[in-house]
């Protein structure tokens, strides 16, 4: 009997050994500890770059393949958030402020692979003397999720750490990440932990500012120009900054030239709309003809519509042909009613489109 236990145990422990072989190899059971560095930011100076270091590590188990099976469940044993300064010349790195725990660590949470750990999303804002910081993330959950976030400024104004907050809160992207011509951009990583951060130039060559361990092999040939590209923010960070200064430069040229402040702003939004900065509003012009064009939609107004004060841009445009007069009637095709036997004016419309969009509705009308 005692040969026939021991047997019992050693094929009861192979087929153990051997469930545990296949449930690694097919990652159903995992311990893992990740790094990611999220939302950098540039100080006004542009000599230090300020960003979110996470460090977690936990268990995982089950197959959680998006599409095919049930999630994956892990459970977080540490979670710490640091916000971090490096100096961009030197690369000397600080460690200016910690939160430990958060919404995951200690408890069992539900999530897919390549997010296990849930999805964590960071904005960060530096001033002369302060960094103001917001970190957000939202487990999934039926039916809404579950919204957390924790901010806090450094230096702090009291000694207590920042706390999560089980409510959402957002503040956008991190600002600025473009300085000098430099911007700001981190690659992807395993599970939702960006690997690294770049500073890239305009011609999209880089230069590795922080990686964790796994950046060497996940780009052993270098992070391909085309994925920065795709994710770079230079072209629209670069219109809104010309926009800006076109825009305040136009409202003090109005403002020297005795305009108020709202008329100034007001004015210059009128004037970058002729620079094609803007899109236009839509122009009526109206011509006089015998007979509508064959082809055009021909719509009857019928007087009593113009003595209620409807359709006032039509009437100034038919009082005033060839003049461009601001409209908000919309295209009358959309209209349902527009006939009725009692004709004061038949309209037939058509529009020009420029390159600021829809700018003008011309009316041919006959009385």
């Amino acid at each position: 009997m005692s040969g026939f236990r021991a047997s019992t145990l050693a094929v009861v422990a192979a087929t153990l050994l051997a469930a545990l072989a296949a449930a690694a190899a097919l990652r159903l059971v995992t311990y893992e500890s990740h790094e990611g560095y999220f939302g950098p930011a540039w100080s006004p100076d542009g000599q230090t770059v300020y960003f979110i270091r996470r460090n977690a590590n936990g268990f995982t188990w089950g197959p959680g393949w998006e599409f095919f099976t049930p999630p994956a469940q892990a459970f977080v044993v540490s979670d710490v958030l640091s916000l971090c300064a490096i100096d961009a010349r030197s690369g000397e790195k600080r460690v200016l402020e910690t939160i430990r725990g958060g919404p995951v660590a200690g408890r069992v949470t539900r999530n897919y692979r390549n997010r296990v750990f849930g999805i964590v999303s960071v904005s960060i804002r530096p001033a002369a003397d302060t960094v103001a910081y917001i970190v957000t993330m939202s487990l999934p959950k039926v039916p809404s999720g579950e919204p957390w976030h924790v901010r806090g400024t450094w230096p702090r104004s009291t000694p207590a750490a920042p706390a999560w907050r089980n409510e959402w809160h957002d503040d956008g992207l991190s600002e600025p990440v473009l300085m000098d011509g430099r911007e700001l951009v981190v690659t992807d990583g395993a599970e939702a932990f960006p690997a690294a951060i770049l500073v890239v130039k305009a011609d999209t060559t880089y230069d590795v500012l922080i990686h964790n361990r796994e950046f060497a092999d996940r780009y052993a040939g270098g992070v391909p120009s085309r994925w920065i590209a795709e994710r770079s923010r230079r072209g629209q960070i670069l219109r809104e900054q010309e926009f800006t200064a076109v825009h305040e430069a136009l409202t003090d040229s109005l403002r020297r030239l005795g305009k108020s402040e709202g008329d100034a702003i007001l004015g210059a939004y009128d004037r970058m709309k002729d620079l094609g900065l803007l899109p236009k509003d839509p122009m009526l012009v109206a011509r006089r003809v015998d007979a509508a064009a064959q082809g055009a939609t021909v719509f009857d107004i019928p007087s009593s519509y113009f003595r209620v004060g409807l359709f006032r841009d039509i009437a100034a445009a038919t009082a005033a042909p060839g003049d461009s007069i601001d409209t908000d009637t919309g295209t009358i095709s959309d209209m349902p009613g527009m006939t009725s036997g009692h004709v004061c004016a038949s309209t037939a419309m058509t529009t020009r489109r420029s390159s600021c969009g829809w700018t003008a509705r011309c009316i041919a009308w006959r009385s």
